[in-house]
């Protein structure tokens, strides 16, 4: 989460940069500050946060913490968030921004409801053998 904090960030930095006397008599400078807001608040957000869906609805599934349709919801979710990546390339995959955005709340909203406040000292391994 720290990384899409820091693209967050440097997002809205370059966007006040914007702000600053003189910086719009620059076209191509008013073009790079609009680009790098963009990759920072688009894609620079939502790659690394579906990278932390990912991991947290893979883990928390196999240990049985969170319903499967959770875990399910958090991987689809993931996954639209991980396509965010291509919006450098083709435009019309910048679709996948808002998709990961929205729904990455609604998928913590529903981990932080399932979500075990205490786990039993003998849980088991997702994959373990033993009775």
């Amino acid at each position: 989460r720290r990384s899409s904090d820091l693209m967050l960030m440097l997002s809205g930095l370059a966007l006040w940069s914007l702000t600053r006397p003189g910086i719009t008599a620059e076209d191509s400078a008013v073009r790079i500050l609009q680009a790098i807001g963009f990759a920072g608040g688009g894609p620079g957000f939502v790659v690394p946060l579906g990278l932390f869906l990912a991991g947290v609805s893979v883990t928390a599934g196999l240990y049985r913490l969170i319903p499967r349709w959770i875990m399910i919801l958090g991987l689809v979710v993931a996954s639209g968030c991980e396509l965010a990546s291509f919006s450098i390339i083709f435009w019309i995959a910048s679709w996948c921004i808002p998709f990961g955005r929205f729904l990455s709340v609604v998928w913590m909203i529903a981990v932080a409801i399932c979500l075990p406040s205490r786990i039993p000292a003998k849980a088991a391994a997702p994959f373990s053998t033993a009775a």
